[in-house]
């Protein structure tokens, strides 16, 4: 038998309140998902509503609530941008394991908080550097010989985002580039212009400079200590 797994966000409404949270009515949901034999459970934290502009806090209790309802391993997804959130939502929801998205799209060292197996710093150069050798060495299954992946320009603008934001003539350049020769020659003249890292995982990180944040900017600049940005106008 191959074990079947589900991922679910909450019921709910475009409210950011948790009276906004039709609970038992996700739980209902997980416990039929159980039933029907769900192996293993992933709950996003949020409702469908809650995207982009309007994402909101990730909903840890609700989390908390389900992997109680359920006997099936529970793994809990939404609002880690870092290891440590990590941690903390372990602790509030009891969840099995915890699962990153678009976290780790920005930053592929996540899990290990930035530290290679010497307990050297990872930053988004290495990363950025690192990334482009092994997609040349190895191209995606649908990439024919001499073809463009066109995924590397997502990755590459997700990575080096910060630094794209302040230099828009190489973000065009990231954008129309066409082979690993033409993205090296972007990520060197980053290099050489000191970009502002967001630099994960460390005492001086930048939420305000993340991918990750970018439709939280108001929380991202509080928690760094900033001027709201409507607050700043």
């Amino acid at each position: 038998r191959v074990p079947v797994t589900c991922k679910i966000r909450l019921h709910g409404k475009l409210v950011f309140a948790p009276a906004a949270v039709h609970l038992q009515r996700t739980i209902r949901l997980c416990r039929r998902l159980e039933e029907a034999g769900c192996a293993l459970l992933t709950v996003h934290g949020r409702t469908r509503y809650q995207n982009k502009g309007v994402i909101g806090t990730c909903n840890f209790d609700a989390i908390a609530q389900i992997k109680e309802a359920v006997g099936i391993p529970v793994v809990a997804n939404g609002g880690l941008a870092s290891f440590e959130d990590v941690a903390r939502c372990l602790h509030e929801t009891g969840a099995d394991a915890a699962m990153s998205s678009e976290a780790v799209l920005e930053n592929p060292a996540f899990f290990c908080g930035n530290r290679d197996s010497n307990g050297e710093y990872v930053d988004q150069n290495r990363i950025t550097r690192e990334y482009l050798d092994l997609a040349e060495k190895h191209p995606g299954a649908g990439t024919a010989a001499g073809q463009w992946p066109p995924y590397v320009n997502d990755h590459v603008f997700k990575f080096l985002y910060a630094g794209l934001q302040d230099h828009p003539d190489l973000k065009l350049r990231v954008n129309d580039a066409r082979s690993f020769a033409e993205m090296n020659a972007v990520l060197d003249d980053l290099v050489e212009r000191g970009w502002q890292q967001p630099c994960f995982h460390q005492e001086s990180y930048k939420r305000h400079r993340s991918w990750y944040f970018r439709y939280r900017m108001p929380e991202a600049c509080e928690l760094d200590g900033l001027p709201r940005p409507e607050e700043a106008r």
